[in-house]
């Protein structure tokens, strides 16, 4: 008899992409960054969204890597 080991709990977890993961899949959601009014209502309002959608400061980057709408277009 052949006793397997228990597989461990967070094998069957997913983990968050980070870094150009993220990035990459963010611009398979994305089909066109926000135009320019978007872009200036958020940086006046103090956040902005990062490429996967994570609200950040406008010169931002999130939790998984991505950066502000504002970085990646080369604004700020």
């Amino acid at each position: 008899m052949t006793i397997k080991p228990k597989a461990d709990k967070q094998e069957n977890r997913s983990i968050p992409p980070t870094g150009d993961q993220a990035k990459a899949k963010s611009y398979e959601a994305e089909d066109q960054p926000p135009d320019l009014e978007t872009l200036m209502a958020w940086e006046a309002e103090g956040y902005c969204e990062a490429l996967d959608g994570c609200v950040v400061e406008p010169d931002g980057v999130c939790e998984h890597g991505c950066p502000s709408w504002l970085l990646e277009l080369g604004l700020i």
